[in-house]
C-alpha cells in the first residue's frame, strides 16, 4: 500500500524544541518532546498500531527520536 508521505518539520531529539511533523494521506502525525505519538485518525496506540505513525517512522532514523544512551543518565 502507497501512502502519501509529507515531512513538514524535523527536529532531532538534541534540539532545544523537539518535534516530528507530517501528514500522510491527509492526516496529521506528530512526535514532541513528551516523546509520544500522536495521529489524527484517532486509532488508539494501545489496541493497534497506527499505520500513519508507523509510515513516518520507517522514514526517519532512530536517533532522531532516540535520546543518546549516555544522555539518559541521571548525574
Amino acid at each position: 500500500m502507497n501512502m502519501n508521505v509529507k515531512i513538514i518539520r524535523v527536529a532531532g531529539i538534541r534540539s532545544k524544541s523537539p518535534a516530528v511533523l507530517a501528514v500522510v494521506d491527509g492526516l496529521l502525525v506528530k512526535w514532541g518532546s513528551r516523546r509520544f505519538w500522536s495521529c489524527a485518525c484517532l486509532a488508539d496506540p494501545d489496541t493497534h498500531e497506527c499505520k500513519h505513525i508507523a509510515a513516518v517512522q520507517a522514514l526517519l532514523d532512530d536517533r532522531v527520536t532516540t535520546p543518546h544512551p549516555l544522555e539518559m543518565v541521571q548525574p
